[in-house]
């Protein structure tokens, strides 16, 4: 018996496991369809693949791309009518469940109901193989554990899996459904990205020390990912295994501090071992008795763990070391910024040094020249220039500075919000309007590059702005947002969260600290601190930030954060950072690990949408507070987030696009055609700042450079 023409049906397909069994099942020839994670209720959403190869995708007969946990999915298998089902859909990374409960219960709990629900309408269905857990055991009662193991989940990821088998119980005595429980231990190979194996290779890799929780004696037994697709083949091709519960795996335990010497060992890595505290809910030991298994459909191991762990390692190497490709990212970014066009160059015009929000893919042309844009990259050229001391970026950050003294601005000290260069852009003037926030950005920003060359002129207007600051500071830290020169008046306009007083003001505080720094006027010190307290007061028990009253966004919410962040900084307060990663952790709660941070807006809306500036602001936060000691980096979520942040980098050969970065995605889930200058900064310093600590060089951060 085969698998040629057979009609398979793979959730979760461009998962770990999932993807190899998916390409082997194409291999043998099967009828293969997929789902895998989506927002669209059709099933037609344009997919990118992270794990499946090109040429596998192109045999697949059917991607339909869901939420496992609508009920959508269950006319989708009703209409593709597969004979063999595989589910693996899961949340399945253990430390995430801890934070996230109703989530993975919707995912693996609600996902699998919906999948047997579906099955009662397929009549001519041979198989469905559920996919379990180890995990649901608990730690070993006896020396290897076997199917009639008592159930002693201790994690909510745990919890979900006995939850759904339940489930598959019920549907095969209810409806005699054909389901098998297959009930898989730790499995290890290339694509697998979280749990032990993957995350002591990138250490080692990285030279980076190897933490383990605890002694290190807790054991794990370790099937290679060829093995475990061998597994699911027999499993699901044998009658015998019908409506039974399946065990598969190694019968061998190997012990965490096992695999970290010998992980060492094979990467040749100097990473020294290092020892923290237990986890919660740790599962002690897990070994497999796998004879059930063998005994039904006659599948053993065939790659022993010193085997594996060399290809996997292997794998590592190629994939997962994207130093080199960083590298030319970051080195094309900071050639964008400074030779593109987005800033003008032509010493001739009035508008020399001045730079553009963005440039237009598709109408070919750059926009408004942006006040506080330029702002932001003087403080850009001056944190290249720290690093790499290039003149280069010194003459940009100076003719920046200059288009804003000369141009940009008033008489009373405050910068006009932009100037408009074609009126055929349909944008509204705002020249005549003057941001508080944007004049904190500039007010940083000159004072950066006065620190740099000690010209007396970046230092008076960085006066005049600052006094400007305090004029629109109000008692308590509450900042006027937005005058108008025209009307000589404040506005307010309570339908955008820029021109309302919000907490994003706190990042005004980063240009009164900093002015203070070299003129010790005690007013800016003042002011810039009752900002901070005001935010940290009007900061929610969960984290969140609000953009004003009602406003929820997640731009703004990061910039409070970053604000209070460099308060943290400089004066070493635990209340501050307390703020800060109370704000990371909110956004945290509202991130699944395969996808980008949401945008959140009044009447907590969820937009499936994303912009590039804000998940780099939330990549640089957790970035910033692993450097100050204050935060565990979480590896899986770095990690797809740095993939979606170079998902929107441009690769094209044009000067104007090369290395730039996209604004980000519309609501309909298409790129935006804008390759954005403050977008590209943020992008940019954010993976220098991931540089850093890949290279293991977490040296004290001038805080003040954070744009």
């Amino acid at each position: 018996m085969t698998w040629k023409n057979k009609k398979v049906l793979i959730t979760g397909a461009d998962g770990f496991i999932a993807s190899h069994l998916t390409e082997k099942l194409i291999d043998l020839g099967a009828n293969v369809s997929i789902i895998i994670r989506g927002t669209s209720t059709n099933g037609t959403h344009k997919n990118t693949f992270k794990n499946i190869n090109k040429d596998h995708v192109k045999k697949i007969n059917k991607i339909i791309s869901c939420d496992i946990s609508s009920t959508d999915v269950i006319s989708h298998i009703t209409k593709l009518k597969p004979t063999y089902i595989f589910h693996l859909a899961a949340s399945a990374y253990v430390p995430y469940s801890f934070d996230h409960a109703l989530e993975v219960n919707a995912s693996n709990v609600v996902g699998t109901l919906n999948i047997l629900e579906a099955c009662k309408n397929l009549k001519n269905l041979k198989r469905v193989i559920c996919t379990s857990s180890s995990e649901v055991y608990g730690s070993a009662l006896s020396k290897s554990i076997s199917e009639n193991h008592p159930l002693n989940p201790t994690s909510p990821y745990a919890a979900s899996k006995v939850a759904a088998d339940r489930y598959c119980y019920s549907y095969i005595k209810t409806y005699n459904l054909p389901i098998t429980i297959i009930r898989p231990f730790n499995t290890y190979g290339p694509r697998h990205t979280y749990d032990v194996v993957p995350k002591f290779i990138r250490m080692a890799l990285a030279n980076k020390p190897i933490t383990i929780h605890g002694d290190g004696l807790q054991s794990r037994d370790l099937t290679y990912v060829s093995d475990a697709v061998d597994a699911f083949l027999k499993v699901g091709l044998s009658k015998k295994t019908n409506q039974k519960v399946v065990n598969f795996g190694t019968g061998k335990h190997q012990t965490v501090l096992f695999l970290a010497k010998q992980i060492k060992k094979l990467c040749n890595s100097n990473s020294k071992i290092v020892y923290i505290p237990v986890r919660k809910a740790e599962v002690q030991r897990l070994t497999c008795d796998a004879s059930l298994c063998k005994k039904l459909t006659g599948w053993s191991p065939k790659v022993d763990i010193i085997t594996g762990l060399k290809k996997n390692i292997e794998w590592a190497k190629k994939k997962l070391n994207t130093n080199n490709d960083l590298q030319k990212i970051i080195s094309n970014g900071i050639n964008w910024i400074t030779n593109s066009g987005i800033q003008n160059k032509d010493k001739k015009n009035k508008n020399y040094g001045g730079y553009y929000a963005w440039y237009d893919e598709k109408k070919g042309k750059y926009s408004y020249l942006y006040s506080e844009i330029t702002g932001y990259l003087i403080t850009f050229h001056c944190f290249i220039y720290s690093l790499k001391k290039s003149k280069k970026n010194l003459i940009a950050a100076e003719a920046a500075a200059m288009w804003l003294i000369n141009r940009a601005q008033f008489s009373f000290g405050g910068f006009k919000c932009f100037e408009l260069i074609d009126k055929n852009l349909n944008i509204l003037d705002k020249s005549s309007l003057s941001y508080s926030f944007d004049n904190g950005v500039i007010l940083n920003g000159l004072v950066n590059l006065y620190k740099i060359t000690k010209k007396k002129r970046y230092l008076q207007s960085a006066i005049k702005c600052a006094d400007w600051l305090i004029v629109c500071s109000k008692k308590k830290g509450i900042i006027k947002p937005v005058y108008d020169s025209n009307k000589n008046k404040f506005i307010y306009d309570k339908k955008s969260w820029s021109m309302i007083s919000g907490s994003y003001h706190t990042k005004i505080s980063i240009g009164l600290y900093n002015i203070y720094s070299v003129t010790k006027n005690k007013i800016y010190f003042n002011v810039a601190s009752e900002i901070i307290k005001k935010s940290i007061n009007s900061q929610k028990k969960n984290g969140m930030f609000l953009s004003g009253s009602n406003h929820l966004n997640l731009h703004p919410h990061c910039y409070s954060a970053e604000g209070v962040w460099v308060a943290a900084n400089l004066f070493k307060k635990n209340a501050y950072y307390k703020s800060v990663i109370s704000a990371v952790n909110w956004i945290k709660k509202y991130t699944k690990h395969d996808l980008p941070p949401r945008l959140f807006f009044h009447k907590k809306k969820i937009i499936y949408n994303y912009r590039v500036d804000a998940i780099s602001q939330f990549l640089r936060l957790m970035l910033v507070l692993d450097m100050d000691k204050k935060l565990n980096l979480d590896d899986v979520l770095i990690k797809n987030i740095l993939n979606i942040l170079l998902k929107n980098n441009s690769q094209s050969k044009k000067k104007s696009l090369k290395g730039g970065f996209y604004w980000g995605m519309q609501s309909d889930g298409t790129k935006t055609y804008c390759v954005n200058a403050w977008t590209s900064a943020f992008a940019i310093q954010t993976l220098l700042y991931l540089e850093k600590i890949r290279d293991h060089n977490k040296k004290k951060l001038n805080p003040f450079y954070i744009i």
